[in-house]
């Protein structure tokens, strides 16, 4: 989906703010929130587009919800190496 600009960049700051929002509920082991951030990137990820951001949500979401600390950690910077790539 080609997208104005703007909005492309309004997007990526969402999913900056997402990864920052993620990042500290880790640090609070507030795998509950993890896994809310995670259930709804993964929704609007493919709702514009972008598959590989939305797996990774899908992965984040079902770690959190086992508590997985290694794997949110591991998917946390695959998210982050995505905004990197988009940016």
């Amino acid at each position: 989906m080609q997208l104005p600009i703007q909005f492309r960049e309004n997007y990526i700051q969402r999913r900056k703010d997402d990864l920052e929002m993620s990042l500290s509920a880790l640090s609070q082991n507030d795998f509950d929130k993890l896994a809310k951030i995670g259930h709804q990137i993964k929704g609007n990820a493919r709702t514009f587009g972008h598959e590989k951001l939305a797996e990774i949500a899908e992965r984040l979401e079902a770690s959190a919800i086992e508590r997985d600390t290694t794997q949110v950690r591991y998917l946390l910077r695959l998210f982050s190496s995505w905004i990197i790539a988009e940016t």
